[in-house]
C-alpha cells in the first residue's frame, strides 16, 4: 500500500453531530480539475455533492487539521503550511470519484498542483450490510505506484479516522450502493508556498534550506552542457529571471522556447525533461507552447524515455535525472526500471520515427536508448 497516516480526528458524537449538520443542508456538485484553470462538473469523472457547513464546523475542523500538521510533517518529511479550506462532500448512492491524483503533478494545470498531502476525515461508517446512518460501497482505494498502477488497495477506516497521503498517490472512491457516504477533505502545500500556489524565491520546493551537495561550479558546467545540447536541436534557451509560478522550479516555457533561472532549479538535468516536451511537438505547434504543456499521459511517457536517452547521450548521472522531486515524485522507480532495461514510452518514440526498440540479434540499426532524431519532426 502506498505510505499513509492514519490518525484520530475527531470523537464518534462529534462525528454524528457534523453528519446531522450536513444531511441537512444543500450542496453542489463537486468539480473537478486537471487541464482547466477551473473547476467543472464531470459526473462521469467525479459525482458527489459539496455542502456548505457553518462557520463553527468549519473552523473546528481547520483547527483540527492544524493540530495535527505536525504528526504528518513528522511522517512525510515536510515542512507545510496551512490546509486549504476544507470541502465538505456527501455522497449519495451511485456517486464516486474515479481513480486521480490530487496534486503534484504535471497533468494539473491549476494552482491544486502545488498540493503536497492530502487528507481525509471519514465521518460516518461503512457497513457491509444497509444499516442506518452507514453506507456500503464507497470504499477509498489507493492505487499502487508505477510499475503496477493495478494493484488496489483499499483503506478500511472508522467514523472520526483523518487519512493523510501524499497527493501524487492514485487513489478513488468506489461507487456507493446503499446509504450516504460524509467526509471531509483538505490539502496542504509546503511552507514557502503561499496558499495562493505561488513558491517564494527557495530554488527546490521540498527544502526550507537548500544543501548543495557538490560545488555550485560542477553544476554550472552540467547546465551549460544540457543547454548546448538541447540549443543544437532548435529550441531556443534563455537564461532570465523567473517571473511567474512555475511547475517545475527555475524552468519556464516561453513562446516554444525554455526560460531557465539555475539558483531556482533543483537540479540542472530537470531541464532535459521539459525540453522533451518541446522536442516532442512538431515545429508548427512549438511556436504556441506557453507556460505548463497539455500532454496526455502517452506523450508524459515518452518524454520520460526521450530524457533517459538523453541523459545517456550526454552522460549524465541517471540520479541527476530521476530523482525525487521529479515525475509527480517517481523518479526513483522509473530510475530502478529505466537502469534494468525496463523502459516505458519508447513505443510512441518508435511510432514517431525517433528510435527503435530492440527486437533481436539482427538489428541493423541500434536500439534505443540510441535516437535516430532528438526532434518529432527531425
Amino acid at each position: 500500500m502506498p505510505d499513509c497516516l492514519l490518525l484520530s480526528a475527531f470523537a464518534i458524537d462529534t462525528c454524528e453531530q457534523f453528519v446531522t449538520e450536513l444531511r441537512s443542508v444543500h450542496g453542489a456538485a463537486a468539480t473537478v480539475y486537471g487541464r482547466e484553470v477551473t473547476g467543472a462538473v464531470e459526473p462521469a469523472i467525479r459525482k458527489a455533492i459539496r455542502v456548505v457547513a457553518s462557520p463553527a464546523t468549519r473552523d473546528r475542523v481547520l483547527q483540527r487539521l492544524l493540530d495535527q500538521k505536525s504528526a504528518i510533517e513528522e511522517h512525510f518529511g515536510l515542512r507545510l503550511g496551512e490546509p486549504e479550506e476544507p470541502q465538505f462532500l456527501r455522497y449519495e448512492a451511485g456517486d464516486h470519484f474515479v481513480a486521480h491524483q490530487d496534486g503534484n503533478t504535471p497533468l494539473v494545470f491549476d494552482n491544486s498542483r502545488f498540493r503536497k498531502i492530502s487528507v481525509i476525515i471519514f465521518l460516518n461508517a461503512q457497513s457491509e450490510y444497509a444499516t442506518p446512518g452507514t453506507y456500503s460501497g464507497g470504499s477509498l482505494v489507493f492505487h499502487g505506484n508505477y510499475p503496477d498502477p493495478d494493484l488496489r488497495a483499499p483503506v478500511a477506516t472508522l467514523p472520526g479516522t483523518l487519512v493523510a497521503f501524499r497527493s501524487e498517490t492514485t487513489h478513488e472512491v468506489t461507487p456507493v450502493t446503499h446509504g450516504e457516504r460524509y467526509t471531509v477533505v483538505s490539502w496542504y502545500t509546503l511552507k514557502q508556498e503561499s496558499r495562493a500556489g505561488h513558491p517564494d524565491s527557495s530554488p527546490c520546493p521540498d527544502t526550507q534550506i537548500v544543501v548543495i551537495s557538490r560545488p555550485q561550479m560542477a553544476a554550472s558546467a552540467l547546465l551549460a552542457r544540457i543547454i548546448d545540447f538541447v540549443r543544437s536541436l532548435g529550441i531556443e534557451v534563455t537564461e532570465a529571471e523567473m517571473h511567474r509560478a512555475t511547475l517545475v522550479p527555475g524552468i519556464d516555457i516561453q513562446r516554444g522556447g525554455l526560460v531557465v533561472e539555475e539558483k531556482r532549479m533543483c537540479k540542472p538535468a530537470d531541464l532535459l525533461h521539459e525540453a522533451a516536451h518541446i522536442a516532442l511537438q512538431s515545429a508548427i505547434e512549438r511556436c504556441a507552447l506557453d507556460g505548463t504543456i497539455a500532454s496526455s499521459p502517452a506523450e508524459e511517457m515518452a518524454a520520460i524515455a526521450w530524457t533517459w536517452a538523453a541523459a545517456t547521450h550526454l552522460q549524465i548521472d541517471p540520479g541527476e535525472v530521476f530523482h525525487d522531486e521529479v515525475i509527480s515524485g517517481n523518479g526513483p522507480t522509473l530510475l530502478e526500471n529505466f537502469s534494468g532495461g525496463h523502459y516505458v514510452g519508447v513505443p510512441m518514440l518508435q511510432y514517431w520515427g525517433m528510435t527503435r526498440e530492440r527486437s533481436g540479434s539482427t538489428d541493423v540499426v541500434e536500439p534505443y536508448p540510441h535516437m535516430t532524431r532528438w526532434t518529432r519532426d527531425g
